[in-house]
């Protein structure tokens, strides 16, 4: 990532991914790191307290070939365990950040201990959602989950970036991108609220947009995830 040539909202030096699971936050964080032009001052730290399918330490080799350095912490009992580290990172002004926070609002409680880093201006929240994967969502589950989010990280509403992620699944396409963008302006509108950018495979590039929002092309790297068409 050059920082000059990234979106605003990409240019802050610690960008903080959060989200449950089936959201896209790993598939992000892993493009945002391959794609960053000074691996070398880049830490990732995988900071998922779920035992999904898959996590960001599942794919360090990816990272690592790039010169990009990943930090997790061990398990116990099965369970993740914070890696040391974070805070001397985010405060480091030599190295760029991505902490990728799963479990939802219960990842986002392990970042209590680091809000007063967090609210130093220097940290951007990332919030993908996938309409499709939470079919159950309603505008007011929503609205409590983005607020509970925040205030566990600290962070005021306008230093988080909301993205749609309408991946619908293997059959996902073209159609899927446009129905899950409205489906998650609708959920938003009630809230005053409105994503930012869309997530969308490297695929759809010249088949479909959205004008004045940003595209975050993505080429998936997820193991099981097929090309999305």
């Amino acid at each position: 990532m050059s920082r000059n040539r990234e979106p605003p909202f990409l240019q802050r030096k610690n960008l903080l991914i959060l989200g449950p699971p089936g959201s896209g936050k790993t598939e992000l964080a892993l493009a945002l790191a391959l794609r960053e032009e000074e691996p070398e001052k880049l830490l990732v730290f995988d900071l998922d307290q779920t035992k999904g399918m898959f996590r960001l330490r599942d794919l360090s080799p990816r990272l690592e070939g790039r010169g990009v350095r990943l930090i997790h912490g061990e398990e116990f009992l099965d369970s993740p365990l914070v890696p040391g580290g974070v805070a001397e990172a985010l405060a480091d002004p030599a190295h760029r950040v991505i902490l990728d926070v799963g479990g939802g609002q219960n990842g986002a409680r392990t970042l209590g201990r680091y809000r007063e880093l967090l609210g130093e201006g220097t940290t951007q929240a990332l919030l993908p959602v996938n309409p499709f994967r939470r079919p159950g969502l309603t505008a007011q589950s929503l609205g409590e989950e983005l607020a509970a989010t925040l205030a566990w990280a600290g962070l005021e509403p306008d230093r988080a970036c909301i993205l749609c992620n309408p991946w619908r699944g293997g059959d996902g396409g073209r159609e899927a991108a446009l129905e899950g963008a409205d489906r998650l302006s609708r959920l938003l509108e009630p809230l005053g609220l409105a994503w930012e950018a869309v997530m969308l495979p490297e695929s759809l590039a010249g088949k479909v947009s959205f004008p004045g929002k940003e595209t975050l092309w993505i080429r998936p790297q997820v193991p099981g995830l097929p090309e999305r068409r």
